[in-house]
């Protein structure tokens, strides 16, 4: 049975999760999902918000949606999934590498911040500018 969770100032319906796999567990390993799960994994076409506690399955989801879009024939330079933080970035990577053949390449896996530096340098290469610099620790 659906929710409707209020975000954003929107309503939007959204699956209940449950706990799909042990804490731990290798993210790489494809799973036997439920047919809510499936109809998370299948969904095209128009924007979809998953929301559930630690463990629920979300990365999980994200790893089998976009090992989903690899087996329907689109490139996976051409997949982005963001995370917060780069630990959770290899995680998925290592994920949906570990389940392509070796000849092709991954998603792309990137934390918030790196894509948004990204658009920033490449914005800036565009237009001529100088690219921003980074800043980390106490700058």
């Amino acid at each position: 049975m659906a929710t409707t969770v209020r975000w954003l100032g929107l309503n939007k319906p959204v699956a209940n999760l449950k706990l799909i796999r042990e804490p731990g567990i290798n993210l790489g390993q494809r799973l036997e999902l439920s047919d809510e799960q499936k109809s998370v994994v299948t969904h095209r076409g128009t924007p979809l918000l998953v929301i559930g506690g630690p463990g629920t399955g979300k990365s999980a989801l994200m790893v089998e949606r976009a090992l989903s879009y690899i087996e329907e024939g689109i490139d996976p330079n051409q997949i982005l999934l963001l995370t917060f933080d780069r630990e959770r970035a290899t995680e998925l990577n290592d994920a949906i590498v570990s389940q392509i053949p070796k000849s092709i390449n991954g998603a792309i896996v990137k934390t918030i911040p790196a894509f948004a530096y990204g658009l920033l340098r490449a914005h800036a290469a565009q237009n001529g500018k100088k690219p921003p610099t980074l800043l980390s620790g106490a700058e």
